[in-house]
């Protein structure tokens, strides 16, 4: 297959994945606390931390939010955009480092449709996972042709977001499995050694010493790494994997209509039937398996040294696992371009249920987003004139796997950005109302004050004041 036919495979992937619901995806956690901070005009002052460890993000978000706003979807379509560039990075270094063309294919349109981080497609702050897996991926292809140059890239790649710097370990491998001699695979990776080197300094020693406080304790325990390993060996390859997958269709069957129903019978029958060609067409090249597992394993390694990260399926703790993709995606596309009788069955089955899990996701973020909107609207002409913080109540957290409103920020982001001048956060489930102060209990205490306290029940549309104990005692009581 020619690279003009293998791209415009992998862009009908990306667009097929993307097209269910994609004009009802909106923001979400996270996205709130960027976007109000930089319509304040205080996006370097809050995330202090991210300006120094990561200082390509600062333009990068400055010009996203310059140009689109707060209006979603062209943060969305960028997003898509990245993970086509993405996939197509991921087909031309396998191709690169040996793999035959259909089999790195297959894991390409595998890795464009992986379902384990549904949310780093649907966040627009997730937008930083995809550039620097993109980046980091186009850097080392660069380094094949031009070793300064790709080295310097990817050194940028790393100030834009780390997580996927410790692919500079896939290079000499990758070489070492292709030629077995290991001077010819350590020595002509050096530049990109010396990179990662320059960068982790930067960003692990002196940020913290000399910038900012670190972000996340570190934990040097080789059981809380080997509890991090296991947990995304699982969401990978394994049983979490076919949970999540069975979710999505449990969720599809609940949601789709039968003309949505039909349409993905459509686009499933022709990833499908590309995927099992594809298969069909593979050919014995070098020894994959290990590179799959190492690629696993290197995604997950920055995570062996933040105590408070586990793994999770289809959360937010998940939403940026995608490196750990690459090796989850050529994993299976080398297991179905080596069983050569069942693996088409095996490489159809698994297009499509990734993209009937693309498509659960993207419905269930894009009726978040609606829920968001409704909550929004009912809640802004309701605000008093002296209230100072508003608690939300009567609402569901979640539609699937997708977040309404859940954190200590995000609401408050939300209302902000439609010009309410009041404290928000989230009050169901979170609040403990002490005779001395209001408290919300949510990752640690915060008290609050019962001065110019409401709390809004979306599911009665009531504002209620709270100026004392025995108000949201009474309020909690009629709920």
């Amino acid at each position: 297959m020619t690279d003009r036919r293998a791209a415009l495979l992998l862009a009908a992937a990306v667009l097929l994945a993307a097209a269910f619901s994609f004009s009802g995806l909106g923001f979400y956690n996270d996205d709130y606390a960027l976007l109000s901070a930089l319509a304040r005009g205080s996006f370097t002052q809050e995330f202090a931390g991210l300006f120094y460890t990561r200082p390509l993000d600062v333009p990068f978000f400055g010009g996203l939010f310059a140009a689109f706003g707060t209006t979603p979807w062209p943060y969305h379509l960028l997003s898509r955009l990245l993970d086509l560039a993405a996939a197509w990075a991921f087909h031309r270094w396998l191709r690169e480092e040996g793999a035959d063309g259909p089999t790195a294919l297959l894991a390409a349109l595998f890795f464009a449709l992986y379902p384990n981080h549904d949310a780093a497609r649907c966040w627009p702050s997730g937008l930083v996972a995809q550039g620097g897996l993109a980046a980091t991926l186009g850097a080392l292809l660069l380094f094949r042709t031009h070793r300064a140059l790709g080295a310097l890239a990817f050194l940028g790649a790393m100030l834009f977001y780390e997580a996927p710097s410790f692919l500079v370990a896939a290079v000499p491998l990758a070489a070492w499995l292709r030629e077995r001699d290991l001077k010819k695979a350590l020595l002509p990776a050096w530049p990109l050694a010396a990179a990662f080197a320059v960068g982790a300094f930067w960003q692990r020693v002196l940020v913290p010493l000399t910038l900012a406080a670190e972000r996340h304790p570190v934990s040097l325990s080789p059981s809380h790494a080997l509890k991090v390993l296991g947990a995304g060996f699982e969401l990978t390859f394994a049983n979490r994997l076919a949970h999540g997958l069975a979710r999505g269709a449990q969720a599809a069957t609940g949601s789709f209509s039968g003309a949505e129903w039909a349409l993905f019978a459509l686009a499933g029958a022709a990833l499908a039937f590309w995927a099992a060609r594809l298969a069909l067409e593979a050919e014995a090249g070098p020894p994959l398996l290990p590179l799959a597992f190492a690629l696993f394993i290197l995604g997950y390694v920055p995570y062996f040294f933040d105590a408070s990260y586990m793994p999770t399926a289809f959360s937010a703790n998940n939403r940026l696992n995608l490196t750990g993709a690459l090796g989850g995606s050529l994993f299976f596309a080398w297991a179905c371009a080596r069983w050569r009788r069942g693996g088409p069955v095996l490489a159809g089955a698994l297009a499509g249920l990734f993209l009937l899990e693309n498509w659960a996701s993207n419905g269930q973020y894009a009726a978040a987003y609606g829920r968001q909107q409704e909550i929004l609207a009912a809640a802004v002409p309701l605000i008093p004139p002296d209230a100072k913080t508003l608690l939300l109540y009567g609402f569901e957290e979640r539609v699937g796997s997708a977040v309404v409103f859940e954190s200590t920020y995000d609401f408050d982001g939300a209302l902000s950005l439609r010009g309410a001048r009041v404290s928000a956060r989230v009050g169901q489930g979170r609040m403990r109302y002490d005779e001395d102060a209001p408290r919300l209990v949510w990752y640690g205490e915060a008290p609050l004050s019962y001065s110019g306290l409401y709390a809004y029940d979306h599911a009665a549309r009531k504002m209620t004041a709270l100026p004392g104990p025995a108000a949201a005692r009474e309020f909690l009581a009629k709920r």
